[in-house]
């Protein structure tokens, strides 16, 4: 599920909505196996304008005062799952330790500003 904050328009203005996508799914995976579900896709246009005020009313020469944008953002979200089957205390603090060591190295990366690789399913 991804959800994302829209402002409201006109009379809504300050009464902001939320737009939700979300997945669903059934699968058989084996335990420490990685899937992905299919992406969610998402496309956003933008229009905006602004101008000079009183200079932007001038017949004709009001369009030297103003400008207007187009922007369109595309968004790709895909979703990756590993299951892992943990029936002992010890795989559980096997799996805590390996997690916490890759996020110790990517948030390492991060700083160093170095680009974040693949994940290790």
């Amino acid at each position: 599920e991804n959800t994302t904050l829209v402002p409201g328009q006109g009379d809504e203005a300050y009464a902001p909505t939320t737009l939700k996508r979300s997945a669903n799914t059934t699968v058989t995976v084996k335990d420490g196996s990685t899937m992905v579900i299919g992406g969610l896709i998402g496309d956003t246009l933008t229009l905006g304008k602004s101008r000079v005020p009183l200079l932007s009313r001038i017949p004709i020469l009001g369009y030297l005062f103003m400008s207007s944008s187009r922007d369109r953002d595309t968004t790709n979200l895909y979703i990756f799952l590993t299951p892992y089957i943990i029936d002992t205390d010890e795989k559980v603090e096997d799996l805590y330790q390996d997690k916490y060591r890759e996020l110790k190295g990517v948030e390492e990366r991060m700083r160093e500003g170095k680009a974040i690789e693949n994940p290790k399913p």
